[in-house]
């Protein structure tokens, strides 16, 4: 009795496999024919017909492996749009422009109107902020809600990381003569304000070990970012220098190590954007560092 048993399950579990089969392979048919004259003929079966592509290919002469040969052989091209701006900072005229007295608040949604829609119409965008979120009374600071604009060191309100998301701008490059502006501790707030807000950022890092880079998948397209400051308005304890990215005037050793840094990530992703913060302010005139500089990190990749 036991053993018919046995039997009895064994064909039962047969007949189950047996029937799920026929399904699938019933369903298998409607959906090459469902979908067969959706693919493009000249993407699929050219070895039997070389000379006409306008023919309707047969679903059984359907191969996924083939498809997908031919799809690579014919090549794979993508536009994607990347719009970039250039520096953010407060002044003093944009935080007064931005501060509402009544309820201490500041809103700098308006300094973007103009702009907004480029950024949001683009893939992907992209900007220098040339401040700090260290928090009202951090750092250097004036009569204005306790945020600094004074003496060419910047820091401005939390909420701009908020209106510069909200225009649109996905990541920023922190590196700047301004990135120390409010201190170690100023590079860290900075950071998380920027993650709070959901904007990414390279050039700085709140940690030892971080990495200074950034690589994004923009539309299929890998696209790398790196940040870098060739100045700082203060001075940088060498037990810091894990901070930012910088290149220290254009010291030689610096250059060559931020040169390697791109072309490893030349190496990996298929687009690098670096984006420096060098050269003199209130000039329209570039300097021979700027060019050479500008041309080893092309050169790199």
């Amino acid at each position: 009795m036991k053993e018919l048993k046995k039997l009895v399950v064994v064909l039962l579990v047969a007949a189950f496999f047996i029937g799920m089969f026929i399904v699938c392979d019933r369903f298998a048919d409607d959906v090459k024919e469902e979908y067969a004259s959706g693919i493009n003929p000249s993407l699929i079966g050219k070895g039997s017909n070389e000379n006409d592509s306008s023919q309707p290919v047969a679903p059984s002469m359907l191969s996924v492996e083939k498809m997908i040969t031919d799809m690579v052989s014919e090549g794979y091209t993508a536009n994607i749009t990347i719009a970039a701006a250039g520096d953010i900072l407060c002044q003093y005229t944009q935080l007064d422009m931005a501060y509402d007295s009544e309820n201490g608040s500041f809103d700098f949604s308006d300094s973007f109107k103009y702009v907004k829609d480029v950024f949001l119409s683009a893939d992907y965008s992209i900007a220098t902020l040339k401040t700090t979120f260290a928090g009202a009374g951090k750092g250097y600071t004036d009569d204005l809600a306790g945020y600094c604009s004074i003496d060419g060191y910047l820091n401005s309100p939390e909420v701009l990381a908020l209106n510069m998301a909200s225009a649109g701008i996905s990541l920023v490059n922190t590196a700047t003569n301004h990135a120390l502006d409010s201190g170690l501790d100023g590079v860290r707030s900075t950071i998380r304000f920027l993650d709070d807000a959901g904007i990414e950022h390279v050039g700085t890092a709140n940690a030892s070990g971080v990495s200074l880079e950034k690589t994004i998948d923009i539309e299929g397209i890998s696209v790398s970012f790196a940040g870098a400051a060739n100045g700082l308005n203060t001075t940088l304890a060498d037990e810091d220098a894990f901070c930012i990215n910088l290149l220290d005037n254009y010291d030689d050793k610096k250059v060559r190590a931020f040169c390697s840094e791109i072309t490893a990530l030349k190496n990996s992703s298929e687009i690098v954007i670096a984006m420096l913060n060098f050269g003199e302010i209130i000039t329209d005139l570039s300097d021979a560092n700027l060019h050479q500089l500008a041309q080893k990190v092309a050169d790199a990749g």
